[in-house]
């Protein structure tokens, strides 16, 4: 047996071989022992029930007959609780398929658009150190010519400096924001990427549950409703053939 599901990276769980509808070794075992008797009473207790009505016990025949009536009715529900789990599994990975890919959608949708308002001037990390170092020979000027801000130490072009250096500095602030801007669309187009190839390679899910779909287009009934109606009566049939076998 392989370690790992197929195409998961999920380990078989311990109980890979125990019953089905049970937690444990010992509750499967017993859970077969106890619907087993249960069916062969089912089985039996019909044909017990007829013959003492023919044999005129009539009480005998009405008690036994309602034993079996009732252990139909077990095996009955046993038998649709484990049509109905049968594929549970298969369903809600399904279900959770078409939810995966809704919410994928929905998120491609929300960061085209987020995309598209985005209007920036690209920038890039040697940008930002370009404006930070013209900052720097802007402030060095600066401090060259107007000294330490001393009036006497103030020279004919220290205004200018000072322009200068301002204009440097709101340069620099511009272009930081460019780079922050730049960086979140970057990471914006790399989500958007990623989705698109999670669509373009996951499993295409038209509906979790095409059965009830198709009877739900066919009836015009809750898919869910129609779906469980059909298991039962499958359960039914097969416990009314075996009684017919009988």
């Amino acid at each position: 047996m392989p370690r790992d599901y197929p195409g998961s990276r999920e380990r078989y769980p311990r109980d890979a071989l125990r019953f089905k509808g049970s937690d444990t070794l010992v509750d499967g075992g017993i859970s077969a022992a106890v619907f087993g008797a249960i069916a062969l009473c089912a089985f039996l207790l019909h044909g017990v029930a007829v013959r003492l009505g023919l044999e005129r016990h009539r009480l005998g025949a009405a008690v036994i007959g309602a034993i079996a009536v009732a252990a139909l009715f077990v095996t009955f529900t046993n038998s649709l609780g484990a049509i109905a789990s049968r594929g549970d599994s298969t369903l809600a990975e399904r279900a959770k398929a078409v939810d995966t890919r809704k919410d994928d959608r929905a998120e491609l949708a929300r960061l085209t658009v987020e995309r598209a308002a985005m209007t920036l001037t690209p920038a890039t990390a040697e940008t930002v150190a370009a404006a930070r170092a013209t900052v720097n020979a802007a402030e060095r000027a600066q401090k060259a010519e107007c000294g330490n801000g001393d009036p006497k130490q103030r020279g004919n072009n220290c205004r200018a400096r000072e322009t200068t250096e301002a204009s440097a500095r709101a340069t620099l602030a511009t272009v930081i924001a460019n780079k922050a801007a730049t960086d979140s669309a970057a990471t914006i187009d790399a989500d958007i990427r990623a989705i698109r190839k999670r669509l373009e390679t996951g499993t295409a899910v038209a509906n979790p549950n095409p059965l009830g779909a198709a009877l739900e287009a066919m009836l015009g009934a809750g898919a869910a409703a129609l779906t469980a109606w059909q298991q039962a009566i499958v359960a039914a049939v097969f416990e009314l053939c075996l009684v017919a076998v009988m």
